[in-house]
């Protein structure tokens, strides 16, 4: 199993309450460097694109700041935009180290409230049967569905 699928399955095992890293002093200690092993590789991936993102004509991200002290250029097509990421780097930080931990919270953080949130979506749909037609007409309409499936 990777450091990934085993800090989720620990990490949805403690939201469930079957697992308390406190109280498991073997499997805790497993779990931290499991949580370790996948801030490493959340970093090595940024520290790949920041790399890539200042590659471009062979200068360095400090060249870049000497000749553009206001803001960065980069040429486009040199590296594949994550706009997330990116985002993170532009305006917060080029600390590989801070911008894993935000991206690492925001994928946890993410994950349980789109859950959530789609299923409180689901179950009100389900008990008010007029709400789910309008959603079911305004999707036909967005995607421009007419008359095929009724």
């Amino acid at each position: 199993m990777y450091p990934v699928s085993k800090v989720w399955t620990d990490l949805e095992t403690i939201l469930l309450g079957t697992f308390n890293p406190e109280t498991n002093a073997e499997h805790g200690e497993q779990f931290k460097r499991n949580i370790e092993q996948f801030h490493d590789i959340v970093a090595a991936m940024i520290k790949q694109h920041i790399k890539a993102r200042y590659a471009v004509n062979g200068w360095s991200k400090k060249s870049y700041w000497k000749l553009f002290p206001t803001y960065l250029i980069r040429a486009e097509n040199d590296y594949e935009r994550a706009p997330f990421l990116d985002t993170l780097l532009d305006h917060y930080s080029d600390d590989p180290e801070y911008v894993a931990s935000q991206v690492i919270t925001f994928l946890v953080g993410g994950f349980h409230t789109t859950g959530n949130f789609l299923s409180w979506v689901l179950y009100y749909l389900a008990k008010h049967p007029e709400c789910q037609e309008r959603v079911w007409k305004e999707i036909r309409y967005a995607l421009h569905i007419r008359n095929r499936i009724e």
